[in-house]
Protein backbone atom coordinates (compact mmCIF):
# COMPACT_ATOMS: atom_id res chain seq x y z
CA UNK A 1 0.00 0.00 0.00
CA UNK A 2 1.24 3.66 -1.01
CA UNK A 3 2.50 5.74 1.77
CA UNK A 4 -0.60 8.73 2.70
CA UNK A 5 1.67 12.12 3.20
CA UNK A 6 -0.67 15.27 5.27
CA UNK A 7 0.33 18.51 4.20
CA UNK A 8 -1.04 21.46 6.32
CA UNK A 9 -0.32 25.21 4.49
CA UNK A 10 -0.11 28.10 7.11
CA UNK A 11 -1.11 31.83 5.86
CA UNK A 12 -0.57 34.33 9.28
CA UNK A 13 -2.01 31.61 11.74
CA UNK A 14 1.04 32.05 14.02
CA UNK A 15 -1.55 31.82 17.12
CA UNK A 16 -2.05 28.08 15.97
CA UNK A 17 1.00 26.93 13.94
CA UNK A 18 2.27 25.20 17.44
CA UNK A 19 -1.08 23.32 17.71
CA UNK A 20 -0.86 22.49 13.95
CA UNK A 21 3.14 21.29 14.21
CA UNK A 22 2.00 19.31 17.05
CA UNK A 23 -0.87 17.57 15.81
CA UNK A 24 1.43 16.49 12.68
CA UNK A 25 4.04 15.28 14.96
CA UNK A 26 0.51 12.93 16.70
CA UNK A 27 0.40 11.89 12.70
CA UNK A 28 3.96 11.32 12.21
CA UNK A 29 3.95 8.80 15.13
CA UNK A 30 0.60 7.14 13.47
CA UNK A 31 2.91 6.43 10.18
CA UNK A 32 1.87 9.33 8.22
CA UNK A 33 4.33 11.69 6.20
CA UNK A 34 3.83 14.97 7.92
CA UNK A 35 4.69 18.52 6.04
CA UNK A 36 4.27 21.83 7.22
CA UNK A 37 4.44 24.90 4.65
CA UNK A 38 4.57 28.64 5.55
CA UNK A 39 2.71 30.41 2.36
CA UNK A 40 4.76 33.61 2.93
CA UNK A 41 3.60 34.64 6.18
CA UNK A 42 4.29 37.95 7.58
CA UNK A 43 2.75 37.65 11.37
CA UNK A 44 5.76 35.91 12.48
CA UNK A 45 3.99 32.09 11.82
CA UNK A 46 7.20 31.82 9.56
CA UNK A 47 9.87 31.63 12.69
CA UNK A 48 7.50 30.24 15.11
CA UNK A 49 8.16 27.29 12.70
CA UNK A 50 11.46 27.43 11.71
CA UNK A 51 12.62 28.25 15.54
CA UNK A 52 10.82 24.58 15.57
CA UNK A 53 12.51 23.01 12.21
CA UNK A 54 15.52 24.04 14.18
CA UNK A 55 15.41 21.53 17.64
CA UNK A 56 16.85 18.74 14.80
CA UNK A 57 13.83 16.01 16.13
CA UNK A 58 11.09 16.75 14.58
CA UNK A 59 9.58 14.19 12.27
CA UNK A 60 7.76 17.16 10.43
CA UNK A 61 9.09 18.15 7.67
CA UNK A 62 8.84 21.99 6.85
CA UNK A 63 8.74 24.56 3.50
CA UNK A 64 8.96 27.87 3.78
CA UNK A 65 7.57 30.29 0.27
CA UNK A 66 8.66 33.79 -0.12
CA UNK A 67 5.79 35.40 -1.16
CA UNK A 68 1.87 34.18 -0.62
CA UNK A 69 1.04 31.61 -2.97
CA UNK A 70 -2.71 31.43 -2.36
CA UNK A 71 -2.14 27.47 -0.71
CA UNK A 72 -1.17 26.20 -4.86
CA UNK A 73 2.02 27.08 -4.86
CA UNK A 74 3.01 26.01 -1.74
CA UNK A 75 1.23 23.13 -2.58
CA UNK A 76 3.07 22.32 -5.36
CA UNK A 77 6.12 22.82 -3.37
CA UNK A 78 5.87 20.12 -1.35
CA UNK A 79 4.81 18.24 -3.76
CA UNK A 80 8.36 17.92 -5.68
CA UNK A 81 9.74 17.16 -2.61
CA UNK A 82 7.72 14.54 -1.38
CA UNK A 83 9.47 11.24 -0.82
CA UNK A 84 8.83 8.20 -4.13
CA UNK A 85 6.83 6.55 -1.22
CA UNK A 86 4.30 8.91 -1.20
CA UNK A 87 1.54 7.95 -3.68
CA UNK A 88 -1.57 9.82 -1.90
CA UNK A 89 -1.71 13.32 -0.40
CA UNK A 90 -4.38 14.52 2.36
CA UNK A 91 -5.16 18.49 2.51
CA UNK A 92 -5.56 19.47 5.93
CA UNK A 93 -6.38 23.57 6.98
CA UNK A 94 -4.34 24.25 10.28
CA UNK A 95 -7.19 24.76 12.57
CA UNK A 96 -8.57 21.14 11.17
CA UNK A 97 -8.20 17.65 12.89
CA UNK A 98 -8.95 14.21 12.22
CA UNK A 99 -11.24 12.82 14.48
CA UNK A 100 -10.44 9.26 13.39
CA UNK A 101 -6.98 9.49 11.54
CA UNK A 102 -6.05 5.62 11.33
CA UNK A 103 -9.23 5.14 9.01
CA UNK A 104 -7.35 6.97 5.75
CA UNK A 105 -5.10 4.33 6.11
CA UNK A 106 -8.40 2.24 4.91
CA UNK A 107 -9.21 4.56 2.66
CA UNK A 108 -5.98 4.83 0.69
CA UNK A 109 -6.83 0.94 0.44
CA UNK A 110 -10.03 1.62 -0.92
CA UNK A 111 -8.72 3.99 -3.03
CA UNK A 112 -6.03 1.44 -4.58
CA UNK A 113 -8.47 -1.04 -4.94
CA UNK A 114 -11.22 0.48 -6.83
CA UNK A 115 -9.03 3.27 -8.72
CA UNK A 116 -10.44 5.82 -6.46
CA UNK A 117 -8.24 9.07 -7.63
CA UNK A 118 -9.58 11.65 -4.97
CA UNK A 119 -12.07 11.95 -2.25
CA UNK A 120 -13.99 14.21 0.65
CA UNK A 121 -14.12 13.66 4.00
CA UNK A 122 -16.90 14.84 6.01
CA UNK A 123 -16.81 18.33 7.83
CA UNK A 124 -17.91 18.83 11.15
CA UNK A 125 -17.16 22.13 13.67
CA UNK A 126 -14.73 21.35 16.75
CA UNK A 127 -17.64 23.44 18.70
CA UNK A 128 -20.89 24.20 18.33
CA UNK A 129 -21.39 27.15 21.21
CA UNK A 130 -22.50 29.71 19.37
CA UNK A 131 -25.23 29.85 16.87
CA UNK A 132 -23.40 30.94 13.67
CA UNK A 133 -20.98 27.60 14.78
CA UNK A 134 -24.57 25.71 14.80
CA UNK A 135 -25.44 26.81 11.65
CA UNK A 136 -21.93 26.39 10.00
CA UNK A 137 -22.88 22.58 11.48
CA UNK A 138 -26.18 22.41 9.60
CA UNK A 139 -24.59 24.23 6.32
CA UNK A 140 -22.23 21.15 6.35
CA UNK A 141 -24.55 18.42 6.99
CA UNK A 142 -26.69 19.53 4.08
CA UNK A 143 -23.35 19.57 2.02
CA UNK A 144 -21.88 16.40 3.15
CA UNK A 145 -25.70 14.50 2.06
CA UNK A 146 -25.61 16.08 -1.40
CA UNK A 147 -21.34 14.72 -1.42
CA UNK A 148 -23.01 11.53 -0.29
CA UNK A 149 -25.66 11.49 -3.04
CA UNK A 150 -23.48 12.49 -5.77
CA UNK A 151 -21.01 9.86 -5.31
CA UNK A 152 -23.55 7.16 -5.00
CA UNK A 153 -24.14 8.22 -8.44
CA UNK A 154 -20.50 8.62 -9.49
CA UNK A 155 -21.25 13.11 -9.91
CA UNK A 156 -18.59 15.71 -9.70
CA UNK A 157 -18.96 17.39 -6.12
CA UNK A 158 -16.80 19.93 -3.90
CA UNK A 159 -13.99 18.65 -2.56
CA UNK A 160 -13.22 21.02 0.43
CA UNK A 161 -9.30 21.81 -0.06
CA UNK A 162 -8.66 21.42 3.78
CA UNK A 163 -10.57 18.41 4.24
CA UNK A 164 -9.81 15.78 0.68
CA UNK A 165 -7.35 13.05 -0.25
CA UNK A 166 -5.88 12.64 -3.15
CA UNK A 167 -3.97 10.30 -5.60
CA UNK A 168 -0.22 12.21 -5.59
CA UNK A 169 0.57 11.92 -9.34
CA UNK A 170 -3.00 12.95 -10.27
CA UNK A 171 -2.98 16.28 -7.96
CA UNK A 172 0.27 17.41 -9.61
CA UNK A 173 -1.15 16.87 -13.02
CA UNK A 174 -4.17 18.65 -11.63
CA UNK A 175 -2.31 22.18 -10.26
CA UNK A 176 -0.21 22.36 -13.37
CA UNK A 177 -3.70 23.71 -14.93
CA UNK A 178 -4.51 25.57 -11.80
CA UNK A 179 -4.55 28.95 -11.92
CA UNK A 180 -3.62 29.63 -8.46
CA UNK A 181 -5.05 32.92 -8.70
CA UNK A 182 -8.00 32.80 -6.42
CA UNK A 183 -9.40 32.25 -2.78
CA UNK A 184 -11.22 29.56 -4.00
CA UNK A 185 -9.13 27.28 -4.94
CA UNK A 186 -10.23 24.06 -4.15
CA UNK A 187 -13.31 24.62 -6.35
CA UNK A 188 -10.68 25.22 -9.19
CA UNK A 189 -9.27 22.29 -8.60
CA UNK A 190 -12.67 20.15 -8.37
CA UNK A 191 -13.62 21.63 -11.64
CA UNK A 192 -10.39 20.43 -13.12
CA UNK A 193 -10.49 17.07 -11.65
CA UNK A 194 -13.79 16.68 -12.96
CA UNK A 195 -13.36 18.02 -16.31
CA UNK A 196 -10.24 15.35 -16.62
CA UNK A 197 -12.63 12.69 -15.94
CA UNK A 198 -11.29 11.57 -12.68
CA UNK A 199 -12.59 9.38 -10.29
CA UNK A 200 -13.94 11.14 -6.93
CA UNK A 201 -15.75 10.10 -3.58
CA UNK A 202 -17.03 10.78 -0.73
CA UNK A 203 -15.78 9.13 2.25
CA UNK A 204 -17.84 9.99 6.21
CA UNK A 205 -15.97 7.14 7.59
CA UNK A 206 -13.08 9.94 8.32
CA UNK A 207 -14.47 13.09 10.24
CA UNK A 208 -12.70 16.26 10.04
CA UNK A 209 -13.21 18.46 12.55
CA UNK A 210 -12.25 22.06 11.99
CA UNK A 211 -12.67 25.30 14.15
CA UNK A 212 -15.25 27.79 12.55
CA UNK A 213 -15.86 31.44 13.92
CA UNK A 214 -17.83 32.36 16.59
CA UNK A 215 -19.41 35.33 15.77
CA UNK A 216 -21.49 36.51 12.82
CA UNK A 217 -18.99 38.91 11.97
CA UNK A 218 -16.08 36.45 11.58
CA UNK A 219 -18.50 34.25 9.78
CA UNK A 220 -19.04 37.33 7.72
CA UNK A 221 -15.85 37.85 6.82
CA UNK A 222 -14.92 34.01 6.12
CA UNK A 223 -17.96 34.07 3.83
CA UNK A 224 -16.62 37.17 2.05
CA UNK A 225 -13.41 36.21 1.32
CA UNK A 226 -14.91 32.68 0.14
CA UNK A 227 -17.92 34.46 -2.03
CA UNK A 228 -14.80 36.54 -3.56
CA UNK A 229 -12.44 33.36 -4.96
CA UNK A 230 -15.57 31.37 -5.63
CA UNK A 231 -17.21 34.20 -7.86
CA UNK A 232 -14.31 34.19 -10.10
CA UNK A 233 -13.42 31.08 -10.29
CA UNK A 234 -17.21 30.51 -11.25
CA UNK A 235 -16.71 33.58 -14.41
CA UNK A 236 -13.45 31.89 -15.00
CA UNK A 237 -14.63 28.11 -16.00
CA UNK A 238 -18.22 27.91 -15.43
CA UNK A 239 -20.00 26.55 -18.58
CA UNK A 240 -23.24 24.38 -17.03
CA UNK A 241 -24.63 25.66 -13.96
CA UNK A 242 -24.60 26.00 -10.66
CA UNK A 243 -26.51 24.88 -7.71
CA UNK A 244 -26.65 27.13 -4.80
CA UNK A 245 -27.92 25.89 -1.28
CA UNK A 246 -27.32 29.28 0.02
CA UNK A 247 -28.75 32.46 -2.38
CA UNK A 248 -28.66 35.03 0.82
CA UNK A 249 -24.81 34.09 1.15
CA UNK A 250 -24.13 33.63 -2.36
CA UNK A 251 -22.08 30.56 -1.65
CA UNK A 252 -21.85 27.83 -4.79
CA UNK A 253 -21.06 24.34 -3.03
CA UNK A 254 -21.93 22.28 -6.14
CA UNK A 255 -21.81 22.42 -9.80
CA UNK A 256 -22.97 20.82 -12.94
CA UNK A 257 -20.85 20.83 -15.91
CA UNK A 258 -21.88 20.17 -19.39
Amino acid sequence: MGKCAVIVSVYNEREGVEESISYLEHLANLGFDAHIVDDGSTDGTREVIDSYSKEGNSRVHTYFMEENSKRVGALKEVLKRLSPEVEYVAVLDTNSKYENPKEILNIVKKMENEGIDAGAFKIRPSETRTLPQALQNLEWVIFDNYKRFRSMRNKSFLIPGGCGIHRKDMLEEVLKEHSGEFNGDDLETSIIINRKGYKTRFFPEVEVRKKVPETFKERKEQIDGWNDGQKRVKREYFKGSILDFNRETGNYYSFLIK
